[in-house]
């Protein structure tokens, strides 16, 4: 157990993925977002299709699909319960993406979600003839010149979301006009399309987007300190494992909420969990909590 703890010893909580940028709210441009997002990817306003959720999108376009969808693992375990012809890719040992054949479609998140890790996909959509959904959740913790949004072609459908880095509800995709236009999107409420355009061009976004930076730098140094094994996220989470003891059950000792993924298709028994990228405050506290405790004094 932590050394000193007591009854008051408060729960530090970092399996909760959604944080976000801390992004003050601003009055939104003029122009619409769909007219926005088309002007940011050089696109069409038709191949801008908006809605309260990227995932509620996912669902429909992977639905539409009737031959066997690829579904990378691991991956978002939503995807599998959308398709009516499920056919699971096993990733490499080191988390990287294998030929892919013999589908109708193919769907992953890219960064990857739990792993955090980004891959090239540009041989990938140059050689595939199956539809490609990719799912950018987590793509403003990288950096827009890593998106394929702006690479538009007949068989690639880019989703793309606000809730992860801005904390909004809504959600968008970029593709082929006639495949979006056969869509029912639920349109998000006006006030929620408002904050979502004031915060497409905020002034303060690569600050932001550097701060978030730099406390996941900070959370994998602490993780580091603990003994522990990272992945190369580029999000606001980490996925991290220890090779002697239990992390969830380490984390647990020290009062802190983490996400077991000890149960999660590809990497089930392996012993990672997902920490999320906390404030300055909490990763601070996480810091005093492992440099007092059993464990790091056994390093």
């Amino acid at each position: 157990m932590v050394a000193g703890a007591t009854d008051g010893y408060y729960e530090l909580n970092l399996e909760e993925l959604s944080s976000h940028a801390d992004l003050v709210e601003r009055e939104p441009p003029n122009n619409n977002l769909e007219q926005a997002l088309a002007e940011n990817h050089g696109v069409a306003k038709e191949n801008i299709l908006v809605s309260d959720s990227s995932l509620g999108l996912a669902k429909a376009i992977i639905q539409g699909v009737d031959g066997p969808v690829g579904i990378l693992v691991p991956d978002y375990h939503e995807y599998k319960s959308y398709c009516q012809q499920p056919r699971m890719i096993e990733m490499t040992d080191g988390f990287d993406i294998p030929e892919i054949s013999d589908v109708e479609a193919v769907v992953l998140s890219n960064p990857n979600n739990p792993t955090g890790t980004h891959h090239e996909l540009s041989q990938i959509v140059e050689r595939t003839q199956s539809l490609l959904i990719v799912d950018e959740a987590y793509i403003d913790f990288i950096g827009e010149e890593r998106s394929l949004a702006t690479h538009l072609r007949s068989n690639l459908v880019v989703l793309r979301t606000f809730s992860k880095f801005y904390g909004v509800k809504v959600g968008y995709a970029v593709g082929p006009a006639d495949l979006l236009q056969s869509i029912d999107a639920n349109r998000p409420d006006e006030p929620e399309l408002r904050r979502a355009r004031a915060m497409l061009d905020h002034p303060m976004k690569d600050e932001a987007w550097q701060n978030a930076c730099g406390r996941r730098r900070f959370l994998k140094g602490i993780l580091h300190e603990l003994g522990c094994e990272t992945v190369d996220s580029c999000t606001n989470f980490v996925m991290a494992k220890r090779p002697y003891g239990d992390l969830v059950r380490v984390m647990k000792d020290l009062n802190v909420r983490v996400l077991d993924l000890n149960r999660t298709e590809g990497i089930q028994l392996q012993g990672y969990c997902g920490v999320a990228v906390g404030s300055y405050d909490q990763l601070i506290e996480l810091q005093r909590r492992v440099r007092s405790c059993q464990y790091a004094q056994a390093l």
